[in-house]
């Protein structure tokens, strides 16, 4: 879960988006995203899922099975 927070977070500020726009991003609240990215709560799936979509980046990233950052999706499929 540790490797979930520092990749959020680091995401989130890649796109130079505060937590409360990140969270609307993913649909919830501005307190349940900082709990996530502090490592108080697990984000939930559909979150995380979400968070994935939105910025086009592998689920395996994300969750620390993988330390290369690859696309969710091939920009030839985004049509």
């Amino acid at each position: 879960m540790f490797i979930t927070k520092l990749r959020l977070k680091e995401i989130r500020k890649k796109y130079d988006l505060t937590k409360k726009e990140t969270a609307h991003i993913i649909g919830t609240s501005a307190i349940r995203y900082f709990l996530c990215e502090n490592k108080i709560i697990k984000p939930y799936t559909s979150e995380t899922a979400r968070f994935c979509q939105h910025f086009n980046i592998s689920i395996d990233y994300v969750i620390g099975l993988s330390d290369e950052c690859k696309p969710l999706y091939r920009e030839d499929n985004l049509s």
